[in-house]
């Protein structure tokens, strides 16, 4: 037990015991490439959520959407991933995938605040054909069947600074700016910062909540082992959760409806896969994603 301390008119406690402190848990664990759900298809630019099933049970909600459904493919492959066609048509494709559990610190406040989040992808067999596609790992509050995300949203990419050789990757943080709880007017993106090797087209992708309003991007690649608990994988960039917006009401994260809707009910944990073009071959296996909270 810690004694208390009253040393030159400063009170706390002398040796915490960091076991008995807070650390990152993980709270859900999809690992696509050992079939965490049946194989097939993904629902494409549903209206509402859909259901993913594991021997045809549901067991996970999402929307997944995409900006051409007729090119573009989002499909659940047996001891593959989730397998991705995203060429054909400039612009994101997104999966949002809802976090089942993620309970608020405390309910008896008018103002509701959850844990720290932090979402970590792998992703393997990254074909890419122009210099601004990316694949990304996003956090937002809600999901939308549109080519913008709603504010506030924060991604962590891995984007293609030139497809010279085997392509040269860089890493950027980036939030949503525009209208609190309304569709996105544009994206603050971080510097870039240098992959760990060029031509690499597998890794690690992450997003977390740095706490202070701050989130970061990290990851790796290389190869596409994820890092959890309190051993973080490396530091990339990063940015402000809100893209410098700022609010008088207390429409917090995964609560930001505008207008005084009641839709927004994140977190959700996203992939994202950007084509930087019309003409491509763009694709990616999205091997596995792990949603931790710090608490």
């Amino acid at each position: 037990m810690s004694r208390r301390s009253r040393a030159n008119i400063n009170i706390g406690f002398e040796g915490l015991r960091p076991d008995k402190q807070s650390g990152w848990r993980t709270v859900l664990d999809l690992d696509f490439k050992r079939n965490c759900w049946d194989a097939g298809a993904l629902t494409e630019n549903a209206g509402a959520l859909s259901n993913a099933q594991k021997d045809s049970v549901n067991v996970n909600q999402y929307h997944l959407y995409v900006r051409s459904a007729a090119n573009m493919s989002w499909t659940q492959t047996a001891d593959t991933g989730i397998v991705v066609d995203f060429n054909s048509t400039t612009g994101k494709n997104r999966l949002a995938i809802k976090v089942p559990y993620f309970p608020q610190l405390t309910q008896f406040e008018p103002q509701p605040k959850w844990p720290r989040i932090r979402v970590s992808a792998s992703f393997s067999g990254l074909t890419i054909s122009n210099s601004a596609d990316y694949i990304g790992v996003a956090v937002g509050g809600y999901y939308v069947n549109n080519a913008n995300p709603k504010n506030p949203c924060v991604q962590a990419i891995y984007d293609v600074s030139s497809t010279s050789g085997d392509g040269v990757f860089k890493y950027h943080a980036m939030s949503t700016k525009g209208t609190w709880g309304s569709t996105g007017s544009g994206l603050n993106i971080s510097g870039a910062v240098d992959a760990d090797g060029a031509g690499n087209t597998s890794g690690v992708i992450v997003i977390e909540d740095c706490g202070q309003g701050m989130w970061a991007c990290r990851g790796h690649d290389g190869d596409t082992n994820i890092k959890t608990g309190n051993t973080p994988d490396t530091f990339r960039a990063q940015t402000s959760g809100s893209g410098f917006m700022s609010r008088t009401s207390d429409q917090m994260f995964y609560r930001a409806d505008a207008g005084g809707n009641d839709d927004y009910d994140g977190p959700y944990a996203m992939l994202w896969c950007n084509a930087g073009n019309t003409s491509g071959s763009q694709a990616v296996t999205w091997e596995r994603m792990i949603v931790e909270m710090y608490i």
